[in-house]
This record gives structure tokens, C-alpha cells and sequence, in this order.
């Protein structure tokens, strides 16, 4: 077995090379059962914005956080168009949200959020739900897409205190349904599943919600479908995440679990998944890693045993070719050497006498 500085070595090589392959992968597909502190560095956070309790804390987490906005973004952004310009590129995401109020009632709500500014808006509070401000609102510039979860009724317009809104550039819906209708309280504090897709072959908006206990949803219901063009409302690179808001009225806005994929259309109109060949390559050969540095500590060693038996096995073979050849020389014991020569005496050279006799023949 090879020595721990050896096993070593051959781990950091295949380490490297390991890291090699991930930094050139680009797909942006994630999935996060929970959070922990861990996963801090995956996440591009706003300053009231945290990790704590096993969820994204969009908002702060502890004692009663009167007018504040958060944001949490996921690290890297993906591609909304391919290089020929067209948008062909749609997105699958799931998540499971907890909204508990700590005033009654509580405010403001919830955001999911795709845009191609991750920055937190100033005095974006309250009604704004850390989307838009005053000063923004409805401003084509903001290259927003968001589906808010309002558990306030902010404007004339809004259904209510409970429902969920497609909001672009701005955060009056253009369309909007109440939860109430399906039985689901978003400000309960009970645990609510959410199924989005953006079709770009379609150009379609579908969102599913749940109430879900444990791992389970209970139920899985349509709320609305709607027509809507990304490319429109957003440019080339897209940040998704989660956005948040307390007012007086306050509430706590985690996300617990968060899965999310972004879909690479062909000219076909068939979706066709990114999925990393580089990055299920890793996944599969991870915990291979200690055996294949084992493997190639041993094919090292082997070369070495090989490389000395041929050596021997080269010179056994010339030993047998002299064996047959008639003028082969003669073999001596080194014992009947010594013998000859009184141990090398150099008064007993070859050849010295006969030298000698022909210098003295007149």
C-alpha cells in the first residue's frame, strides 16, 4: 500500500485536475434541499439579508424589523438568449417559501425575482416589497420580472392580503390571483411549495402552489398561466433570486428549499436541458477520487518492477546468445582469476614478458 504522503500526492494531482473541470463549467442549474452557513458564498446578499435557520433570510430574522428590504441572489447569472440573438432560452424553478407574520397583520411580502440588476434599491421598503422604489416604478430600465407573494393589500388594484401577482418593471401585476381561492394562507406560517416556468417556445408563464408538510405537498394546484415574452423585459445576463419587505407591519420571509435549471431551446423548438456533462462527470467520479489515486500510485510502481525485469531479462538473453556462438568467450569464477593473477599482482600482467623477450632477440 502506498504511504500517506504518497496517497496524498496523488490526490492534490487529481485535485487539480478536478478543479480544472469545474471552473470551465457554465451551467446554471442548483439545488439546495436546505441551507446552512456553508452555502453563504453561493449567494449574493443585501445587507439585511442573511442565512439562518436552515433558510434564506430575504429580511432579518430576529426581533420585529420595521421598513426593511433584503435581497438574495443566487452567485452567478445565466444567459437569456443563445448567440444568434433569438430567446431561446426558458427557465424551470421550485421553491418552498414560509411567510410568518409578527405584527397583525403582518407585511409586506415576498418576491421571485429575475433581473439584470441584482443591487437592492434604496427605499425599497414597504409597498415595494425590496423590488423598485418611488423613484423606479415602472421604468423600462429596470429590466424586472417578478412574481410577488403580497400580504398586503398596498394598492386599489391589489386582489387582497393574500395573493400572488406577475409584476414587470414595476409592482402593480399585471396579473394577479388570490390564494384564498385554493385555501393557501402565504402569511400562516405554514410551509408553501411554488412550481414556475418560463417557456420561450411558447412564451408562457405557469406557476403551481402547494401548501406542503414536511417533504409533501398536500395538493398541487394550477393558479394561473400567462403569456409573456423574457426578452422583452430583460437582456442578456439574468440574476434570479428572492426579494422582501416589512413595513410597520412586519413578518419574517425565508425560503427553505430552492431548485432551479435554465433550459437551452434548440432551432427545433424542443427544450433541451443544459446539463453539464463536465459537472455529473465530477459527481460520478468524486468519491472514486482515493481508489484512482491508489491506481495510479500502483501503475507507477508497476512500471518501475517492469522496467527492472526487462533489464534482467535482456541481460539473461544475451548470456544465452553467447551460450551458442562457437568464438564466445570464456567465463571465469572470479576465484580462478584471483588465483591466476596472485589478486592482481601487477608483476603478473599479460603480456609483460613477451615484451620484454622481443626487446632482447639481436
Amino acid at each position: 500500500m502506498p504511504s500517506s504522503s504518497q496517497l496524498s500526492r496523488c490526490l492534490s494531482i487529481v485535485a487539480v485536475a478536478v478543479l480544472c473541470v469545474v471552473t470551465k463549467a457554465q451551467s446554471l442549474e442548483f439545488s439546495y434541499p436546505y441551507f446552512s452557513a456553508q452555502n453563504s458564498t453561493d449567494f449574493v446578499f443585501s445587507n439585511s439579508s442573511s442565512i439562518g435557520d436552515g433558510a434564506l433570510q430575504i429580511t432579518p430574522n430576529s426581533g420585529n424589523p420595521a421598513y426593511q428590504s433584503g435581497r438574495v441572489f443566487y452567485k452567478e447569472a445565466f444567459k437569456l438568449r443563445r448567440s444568434n440573438g433569438s430567446s431561446l432560452t426558458s427557465i424551470n424553478t421550485s421553491f418552498v417559501f414560509n411567510i410568518r407574520s409578527l405584527s397583525q397583520p403582518g407585511g409586506e411580502g415576498l418576491a421571485f425575482i429575475l433581473t439584470n440588476n441584482p443591487r437592492l434599491p434604496t427605499n425599497s421598503s414597504g409597498q415595494w416589497l425590496g423590488v423598485v422604489n418611488n423613484r423606479t416604478d415602472n421604468m423600462t430600465s429596470n429590466h424586472i420580472v417578478a412574481v410577488e407573494f403580497d400580504t398586503r393589500k398596498s394598492y386599489a388594484n391589489d386582489l387582497d392580503d393574500n395573493h400572488v401577482g406577475l409584476d414587470v418593471n414595476g409592482i402593480e401585476s399585471i396579473y394577479q390571483v388570490p390564494f384564498g381561492a385554493v385555501g393557501i394562507n402565504i402569511s400562516s406560517g405554514a410551509d408553501v411549495g411554488v412550481s414556475i416556468s418560463f417557456d420561450a417556445v411558447s412564451k408562457s408563464f405557469v406557476l403551481y402552489a402547494a401548501l406542503v408538510n414536511g417533504t409533501s405537498a398536500i395538493g398541487n394546484t394550477l393558479i394561473f398561466t400567462w403569456s409573456i415574452d423574457l426578452s422583452v423585459y430583460l437582456s442578456e445576463d439574468v440574476w434570479v433570486g428572492f426579494s422582501g419587505s416589512t413595513s410597520n407591519f412586519t413578518q419574517l420571509n425565508q425560503i427553505k428549499r430552492w431548485y432551479f435549471s435554465s433550459l437551452d431551446t434548440e432551432d427545433t423548438g424542443t427544450p433541451k436541458k443544459k446539463k453539464s456533462l463536465r459537472s455529473i462527470w465530477l459527481l460520478t467520479m468524486l468519491p472514486l477520487l482515493p481508489a484512482f489515486a491508489v491506481f495510479l500510485y500502483w501503475k507507477r510502481k508497476e512500471k518501475r518492477r517492469i522496467y527492472r525485469y526487462d533489464r534482467r531479462v535482456v541481460r539473461q538473453d544475451i548470456e544465452l546468445i553467447l551460450e551458442d556462438c562457437s568464438k564466445r568467450p570464456v567465463r571465469f569464477q572470479l576465484k580462478e582469476l584471483k588465483d591466476a593473477t596472485a589478486n592482481f599482482d601487477p608483476s603478473r600482467q599479460l603480456g609483460k614478458a613477451g615484451s620484454e623477450l622481443s626487446t632482447e632477440v639481436t
